[in-house]
């Protein structure tokens, strides 16, 4: 997979940031290891608190697609918020 721009990698197909403060985030997976504590499923984290984190993805598009879904349905909320507080209705 490319990354998405301004994205970086720490190892290829590995740990994925974004420093963004609306738009980034990071993609990561768990750590697998002998105590079963990590069982390798990925995760993504927002920089905007207000978007909960997602855990549990099977792999590493997985959690790029649920980042970006995530994203935009949130900014599409916030957006019909604004525009219904100035009085322009959404389509």
């Amino acid at each position: 997979m490319t990354l998405p721009l301004g994205w970086n990698e720490a190892a290829p197909g590995g740990l994925a940031t974004c420093c963004d403060p609306i738009y980034g985030g990071i993609v990561d997976s768990q750590i697998r290891d002998a105590s079963a504590k990590g069982d390798g499923a990925w995760f993504v984290i927002f920089n905007d608190d207000e978007i909960s984190t997602i855990e549990g993805l099977a792999t590493r598009d997985a959690a790029f697609a649920a980042f970006f879904t995530t994203l935009h349905e949130a900014i599409a909320t916030r957006m019909a918020k604004c525009a219904a507080l100035v009085g322009v209705a959404s389509a």
